[in-house]
């Protein structure tokens, strides 16, 4: 007996139903997942070619990767799909910090882990101030432009996912 619309009895399978009618009218779908494996990432890489892992380059931050890539890697064997790692991406760096500094080299020396993208995601207060609702006319006006901004650097980033994404 069913409860519900997208009711299923694979948990994992929930966001699947729910999207498959309109799924295949893109040809890129991003899906942000909660920083965790529970269920709801499950579903999301349940129906996903491949995922990211953002990460602060700082110990506690890294220090669960090789568990993602491992829980992740069982779960695609699980279920007999391929899920593919498409990289790292470091955000809130402080250029000043000797902590993200070594952070950042060590991710980039360690060759288990996926690649880390070459845009590197400053810690900046327009960043923040963007996931305020303000009405704002443009993209560049929501992250700022320039030095202080994060617009350039986003745009940059997408131009590496979608690489990313193309090579799956």
């Amino acid at each position: 007996m069913s409860s519900g619309r997208f009711h299923s009895d694979v948990p994992t399978d929930i966001l699947r139903r729910a999207v498959w009618k309109i799924v295949d009218e893109y040809d890129l779908v991003l899906i942000d997942c909660p920083p965790n494996l529970g269920i709801i990432t499950l579903n999301g890489l349940k129906i996903s070619d491949g995922y990211i892992i953002p990460t602060i380059p700082d110990v506690l931050s890294t220090y669960g990767i090789p568990q993602i890539i491992k829980r992740v890697k069982a779960f695609s064997d699980n279920i007999g799909q391929a899920i593919t790692p498409l990289g790292i991406i470091v955000s809130k760096f402080r250029a000043q910090s000797t902590v993200h500094q070594n952070t950042l080299r060590d991710l980039k020396k360690n060759p288990k882990w996926p690649s880390i993208f070459t845009t590197i995601v400053p810690e900046a207060n327009k960043f923040a101030e963007s996931a305020q609702f303000l009405p704002v006319n443009t993209l560049k006006q929501k992250y700022g432009s320039g030095d202080q901004g994060n617009f350039d650097t986003y745009l940059r980033l997408t131009n590496e996912v979608v690489g990313a994404m193309e090579l799956v």
